[in-house]
C-alpha cells in the first residue's frame, strides 16, 4: 500500500500523470537507507566512496587485463564478481596454493566455489565464496572446505599433476593471513573475515545456523510485489538492481548534474 501511493505519486508529479509516458521502470534496492540515516551530503559521498572503492579497482583492473587480450571481453555483473573475490584471495587459489591470475578468470578457467555448500547456507554473498579450478571444485563436491582439506590433504588434483591439495597448516596459515587482506574499508574487512570464520568451520549445523546475506535481505519479496505492481499499474517493463550499482552508474551518466 505504501509503495502503491508512492507509485501514484511518482506518475502525478514526474508524468504529468500520464502513466504512458512511462517507458521503463527501475526498482532500486536501497539496503544502505538506515546506514546512511542522519549523514550529510558530503558524509554519504564518503561513505559511497568507501563501499564503490573496491567494486572500482577491481573494473579498472579487469579493464586493463582484457586490453591485452586478443579477445573483446564484456564486463558483466558476473564478471566483476568474481574479479572481487579473486583480488579478496590474493591472486591464490585457497584449496592448492596454486596461483590464480585474470588470464585464468578470462580464458573460464577458474569458477565461484561455495566455502560451505550451497545445498547447506544458501548464499551467494561474495563472502561465502571463493574462486578455483573447476577440477578442484569438482574434487570438493558437498564438503565444507576445512572438511575437504582435512580429508584431502597433499592429493593430486584430477587433471592437474602439479598440483595438490594444500595441507591443513598451510591453509589454517593462508587463512589468517586472507582475514587481514582488506584495502578499501570496514565492508570490505567485514567481508574477509566472514569468508575467514567460514573456511574453518569444519562442520556447519544448520541447526544452529546463522543468518546469511540472503535471510537479512529478504527484501527481495517486497521487490518482486514491487516489480508486479509496476506492470500492473503502469504496464511496463520494470527490473529492480542494488541501489550501489545504481549510485555507481549515475555518476559515470553524469544524472545528478
Amino acid at each position: 500500500l505504501v509503495f502503491e501511493r508512492l507509485l501514484d505519486h511518482i506518475v502525478a508529479e514526474l508524468a504529468g500523470g500520464d502513466q504512458k509516458r512511462i517507458t521503463t521502470a527501475v526498482v532500486e534496492v536501497a539496503r544502505d537507507l538506515q546506514e546512511f540515516s542522519g549523514l550529510n551530503a558530503k558524509e554519504i559521498a564518503q561513505k559511497l566512496n568507501e563501499k564503490l572503492g573496491n567494486f572500482r579497482a577491481v573494473v579498472k583492473s579487469l579493464e586493463d587485463a582484457i586490453s591485452g587480450c586478443e579477445e573483446n571481453v564484456p564486463i558483466t555483473g558476473s564478471l566483476i564478481r568474481k574479479a572481487r573475490i579473486l583480488e579478496d584471495q590474493g591472486f591464490i587459489c585457497p584449496y592448492t596454493g596454486a596461483p590464480l591470475g585474470y588470464p585464468d578468470l578470462l580464458a573460464d578457467r577458474l569458477e565461484i566455489e561455495h566455502i560451505i555448500p550451497r545445498s547447506l547456507r544458501p548464499s551467494d554473498a561474495l563472502s561465502s565464496c571463493v574462486m578455483t579450478f573447476r577440477s578442484v571444485n569438482d574434487m570438493k563436491g558437498q564438503r565444507t572446505a576445512m572438511q575437504f582439506i582435512c580429508e584431502e590433504q597433499g592429493r593430486t588434483v584430477p587433471g592437474h599433476g602439479n598440483i595438490q591439495v594444500t595441507t591443513k597448516k598451510e591453509y589454517e596459515t593462508y587463512v589468517a593471513k586472507h582475514k587481514k587482506q582488506y584495502r578499501y574499508g570496514t565492508d570490505d574487512r567485514r567481508r574477509c573475515e566472514k569468508r575467514a570464520e567460514l573456511m574453518l568451520m569444519e562442520r556447519y549445523d544448520q541447526r544452529n545456523a546463522d543468518f546469511t546475506e540472503r535471510d537479512l535481505t529478504q527484501t527481495s519479496h517486497l521487490n518482486k510485489m514491487a516489480i508486479r505492481l509496476v506492470k500492473q499499474r503502469v504496464g511496463v517493463d520494470a527490473r529492480h538492481l542494488p541501489g550501489s550499482v545504481t549510485a555507481f552508474i549515475r555518476q559515470k551518466l553524469h544524472i545528478d548534474e
